[in-house]
């Protein structure tokens, strides 16, 4: 299931023109270099918690189905 969710959602990063690697981990990783401050803040606003990694990128870890959705409106809404 966890596996089904973390496709899910780079493959919606993918097509919203996000440069997300493969991984065999719970998490994606959203590579967003000097944005990653400003992105990072706009997923904790809409309560979505990330790790990121200043002017490198963010750790999204997989949850439920319906965050996936919740991610994926957000990363669209600052990728412009």
């Amino acid at each position: 299931v966890i596996v089904d969710r973390r496709t899910a959602l780079a493959e919606g990063l993918r097509a919203q023109g996000w440069d997300v690697p493969d991984t065999q981990s719970n998490f994606v990783w959203l590579p967003a270099g000097a944005r990653t401050d400003e992105i990072a803040d706009a997923f904790r606003a809409a309560d979505i918690v990330v790790r990121p990694f200043s002017g490198d990128g963010i750790r999204i870890s997989v949850g439920e189905q319906e965050s996936i959705e919740k991610v994926l409106r957000v990363a669209a809404d600052v990728r412009g």
